[in-house]
């Protein structure tokens, strides 16, 4: 947490992320850039980090709720045994992998592959993961430093609060708050920095509820107009 000290933070330009990323003739056209980071092209910068994580809330396949998916119980019961064989690592591997087509920046999920393919001793497709892990938290991290509700790190998945709180070495205590200013206050246990919790900023991950609940509401009145 030190390391984020004294630094300026930059919250996102929505507006901005969305005409990057829908220009057919920029090369961030969101389809573009995501073929980059699919075929684990390790020229991507902090920019192009920025526009894919933030500019995928544009995106048709961007869900507010996360991922549900009966993958992740397939993965708990893996992490219930003792010891991990090669072939456990593998199926962990399938199975985040499938994860990661529907939430493609999930921090746990690329951790999770990073961790598994080091395990194994593919050290270079681990720091493949490696690199888009780092990309990706860089990113959040240089959206605010997490200490007050007008500093929290802007987020787009809830998953990607208790991840941010693993990295930076904080055990979350249970406790989880909405402030006024749409920023979730997530208490953390006893640490040697004296950090009581971090506050995240959700105020485009309601945004995107709000989408949800009119999408499904023009669901809804079609199904009664056709009775």
């Amino acid at each position: 947490m030190r390391a984020q000290e004294n630094r300026k933070y930059e919250k996102p330009d929505y507006p901005e992320i969305e005409r990057f990323t829908k220009d057919k003739g920029l090369p961030s056209f969101y389809p573009r850039l995501f073929s980059r980071y699919e075929k684990n092209d390790t020229t991507l910068n902090a920019s192009d980090f920025k526009l894919l994580y933030y500019g995928y809330f544009f995106q048709g396949r961007y869900n507010s709720y996360g991922n549900n998916s009966d993958f992740n119980d397939s993965i708990k019961n893996i992490y219930k045994k003792e010891k991990l064989t090669n072939e456990d690592r593998n199926e962990l591997i399938r199975f985040t992998k499938e994860l990661l087509r529907s939430d493609p920046f999930n921090l746990n999920s690329l951790n999770r592959l990073y961790v598994s393919y080091m395990d194994m001793g593919d050290m270079a497709t681990s720091n493949l993961y490696k690199f888009k892990l780092v990309g990706l938290a860089k990113t959040l991290f240089a959206t605010g430093d997490g200490r007050s509700d007008t500093t929290g790190i802007h987020v787009l998945s809830i998953d990607d609060e208790y991840s941010i709180l693993a990295i930076l070495g904080y055990e979350f205590d249970g406790s989880q708050t909405l402030t006024e200013n749409k920023c979730d206050f997530l208490k953390v246990k006893h640490n040697d920095e004296g950090i009581d919790g971090m506050y995240f900023d959700v105020k485009q991950l309601f945004k995107g509820y709000d989408k949800m609940f009119k999408e499904e509401d023009i669901i809804e009145e079609n199904k009664k107009d056709k009775k």
